[in-house]
């Protein structure tokens, strides 16, 4: 099932003082006219794929599963398939297959919902338990590659995607040679950006409300209709474990990201620009262009 087949305008950060953007975040401050409500506090778990040869890495994308966690409740899974900024400012295109319960995997003892197969890789990051050569990490990482081989031809929107693009080293036979990479665990707070007219800027005040469908339009500005909701950002602190040979046991990484949701794209950009701004003045941060996984990639084939 295609949930996203798009892109997305977002803006990703190093930060220098953790302490001080999380003291900003935890908050709930405001920020030269823009506002911050901190919403949500998620927990992923992300299990990412490439060929032998690394060459979604080579070609700029990455292909993930990932289990989401909503507020230590709610649990989803999905397979997104994500291209790599091109530039600080640049959008990114993001193809996911949801709803992955309706997939199975052959096994010795069946078959079995693929969920269940990714619970086993995850479980060892929940139970702080890494062991890559266990009996039971081994058979889940070799019926997840059985199912990528069983469905690499398929109507499965992320592997379509990649046939479609016909990069090098990806053709078609080489999809089903995609297998498991790396694995770990991400803890993210979310905030909604947006303009209080009591407690804005003048330049501000008169921009034109956000216009969304209503099914898109979060409680909180639901319940509060004068607020008008520009950027989402999140906080991310992540650790990725190495599934093949390498001279480093773990990765871990700290950033920001911030995304636009207004419905005028170029003012949402003017905005993020001005968030930008005072953000680098507030907190030390530099723009980031490389996702979780190329920052991930890289420093563990560093020799």
């Amino acid at each position: 099932m295609l949930l996203a087949q798009g892109t997305e305008e977002q803006r990703k950060y190093v930060i220098k003082d953790e302490k001080a953007l999380l003291n900003f975040i935890n908050s709930s401050g405001q920020l030269e006219g823009l506002s911050l409500y901190n919403h949500s506090k998620f927990t992923y778990f992300d299990l990412y794929l490439d060929t032998p040869d690394f060459d979604l890495y080579k070609n700029k994308l990455s292909l993930r599963f990932r289990k989401r966690v909503f507020n230590d409740s709610l649990v989803t899974y999905g397979l997104q398939l994500k291209s790599e900024m091109e530039t600080v400012s640049s959008v990114r295109m993001e193809i996911e297959e949801a709803q992955l319960d309706f997939y199975r995997v052959k096994t010795d003892q069946g078959w079995i919902e693929l969920p269940k197969i990714l619970d086993i890789i995850f479980s060892q990051i929940q139970n702080n338990k890494i062991d890559i050569s266990s009996k039971e990490m081994q058979y889940a990482l070799s019926s997840i590659q059985k199912w990528i081989q069983l469905n690499a031809e398929s109507t499965i929107s992320p592997f379509q995607k990649i046939a479609f693009l016909k990069l090098k080293g990806l053709e078609r036979e080489k999809i089903a040679t995609i297998r498991p990479v790396l694995f770990g665990s991400e803890k993210r707070i979310r905030s909604h950006i947006y303009i209080d007219p009591a407690k804005t800027i003048i330049e501000l005040r008169s921009m034109p409300m956000n216009s969304l469908a209503l099914s898109a339009v979060p409680d909180f500005f639901k319940k509060n209709n004068t607020f008008n909701w520009i950027l989402e950002t999140s906080v991310d602190s992540a650790v990725f474990y190495s599934l093949f040979k390498t001279n480093k046991t773990e990765v871990e990484i700290f950033e920001f990201e911030v995304e636009n949701k207004y419905f005028l794209h170029e003012k949402g950009t003017e905005i993020m620009n001005l968030f930008e701004k005072n953000l680098k003045s507030n907190f030390q941060m530099e723009n980031l262009m490389d996702s979780k996984y190329r920052q991930s990639i890289k420093k563990f084939l560093v020799p």
